[in-house]
């Protein structure tokens, strides 16, 4: 058989049962999982949203100012958060994408045994890995630039 007869061929999955089990219930794990982070993201969406109605509620202005150091009115922290809380949201969604097409797809390898089906979960996980890693080198930079800002800002207001 040539290369061109194998390719139009499907290819048949080739693992050991224990291999096939762990798969299997690291897909189911991470099924449940991503509907986990679909309720994290629809809970950080609503927790948003709420802070920025009660960003625009008038009485909340016109309270005195928690920090008279700030120069901001009690609003700007809800407007804040809201905005925070939607964006995590929004973010979470890819993640959570990624684990639920992980279990779906290895789920329908499993029931066709296709190697190609397989491959396709397996690439579901490892963008959701990729994802995971680029978002924590992002938080950690945006963590120590927060750091680092707050103690700049914290000195200038002594002076």
């Amino acid at each position: 058989m040539n290369s061109t007869e194998n390719q139009g061929q499907e290819s048949k999955m080739f693992l050991t049962k224990t291999a096939e089990k762990y798969l299997k219930t690291t897909a189911k794990w991470t099924k449940f999982y991503s509907i986990l982070c679909y309720i994290g993201v629809v809970v950080l969406i609503i927790v948003g949203i709420l802070s920025l109605l009660i960003a625009k509620i008038p009485s909340l202005q016109s309270l005195p100012e928690m920090d008279a150091n700030v120069g901001m009115s009690n609003f700007f922290p809800f407007t804040l958060v809201g905005i925070a809380y939607i964006i995590m949201g929004l973010v979470m969604i890819i993640p959570a994408t990624y684990l639920y097409q992980f279990g779906q797809r290895y789920n329908d390898a499993l029931v066709i045994n296709n190697v190609a089906t397989l491959e396709v979960a397996i690439g579901k996980m490892k963008s959701y890995w990729k994802f995971i890693g680029i978002y924590s080198i992002i938080a950690i930079v945006v963590a120590i630039v927060m750091v680092i800002l707050s103690i700049i800002l914290k000195f200038g207001c002594m002076v």
